[in-house]
């Protein structure tokens, strides 16, 4: 979940900025699938996230279909909440990355 009711969310250049605060972040995957358009992927906003919506971004950028593309979220379509990681692979090797296996979310 990268944004709240009220915040103001921007992409440019694949760096996403919260209320015109560039964010820092290590586990996002930029993997570059040509079935995607990088236009809006990679350039987006700003967009003022409305009342009971949320912007929610995935961590492999290239291939989730998320807020960019699907529009901020009701709260009602909200239905829990992560909590560890399930499952991880190495990108480069499509290997399982077994040390981030049951990790908290953070």
């Amino acid at each position: 979940m990268i944004g709240v009711p009220g915040d103001r969310i921007k992409v440019h250049n694949q760096v996403v900025s919260v209320n015109d605060e560039a964010l820092i972040e290590p586990y996002v995957e930029h993997t570059d699938p040509s079935s995607m358009s990088g236009n809006v992927r990679d350039n987006l906003g700003p967009v003022t996230v409305p009342p009971d919506t949320y912007f929610v971004l995935g961590d492999n950028r290239e291939e989730s279909l998320d807020s960019r593309f699907l529009g901020p979220i009701s709260k009602e379509h909200i239905l829990g909440r992560a909590m560890f990681i399930y499952w991880s692979v190495n990108p480069g090797t499509r290997t399982p990355r077994w040390d981030r296996l049951n990790q908290p979310v953070q």
